[in-house]
C-alpha cells in the first residue's frame, strides 16, 4: 500500500502554525535532505524560527530520515531544537513512519501527507 500526500508545499515553512489549526495536524514527521537542509547541507534558511513558531502552537515535531549518518541527522535536530529523531528509515517503508507516529505520541484521527 503507497502513501500519497493531500497536500502538495514548495517548503516546509509553508506549513505555518494556522495552516496546522486548520487541519488538525497535532504532529509533524519532518525529513531532513530537501527539506531542512539542501544538497549544500545548509540549514533552510528561516528554519529555525520556523520550527520554534511550530512547537509554539501546540504541534509536536520528529525528523525521520533514511539516512544512515547519525551525526548528520542529529546535528540538524539538535540546531532546530527537535528533540528526537529516527535514523535509516528506509522510506516508503511504511515502518518508520509508524515508529515515528508512536514517539511523537499524538492520537491519530486521520494522516495527513504534505509534500
Amino acid at each position: 500500500m503507497n502513501i500519497y500526500p493531500d497536500f502538495y508545499l514548495d517548503s516546509v515553512l509553508n506549513i505555518t502554525p494556522k495552516f496546522c489549526e486548520e487541519n488538525k495536524i497535532k504532529g509533524l514527521i519532518l525529513d531532513i535532505d530537501n527539506t531542512l537542509i539542501d544538497i549544500d547541507k545548509k540549514m533552510l534558511e528561516g528554519a529555525k524560527d520556523w520550527h520554534k513558531s511550530i512547537v509554539e502552537s501546540g504541534v509536536k515535531t520528529i525528523i525521520l530520515s533514511n539516512s544512515n549518518k547519525k551525526e548528520k541527522v542529529s546535528k540538524v535536530a539538535e540546531n532546530l531544537e527537535i528533540k528526537d529523531y529516527i535514523t535509516f528509515a528506509r522510506k516508503p517503508s511504511k515502518s518508520g513512519f509508524i515508529k515515528a507516529k508512536e514517539r511523537l505520541r499524538v492520537k491519530r484521527k486521520r494522516n495527513r501527507i504534505c509534500r
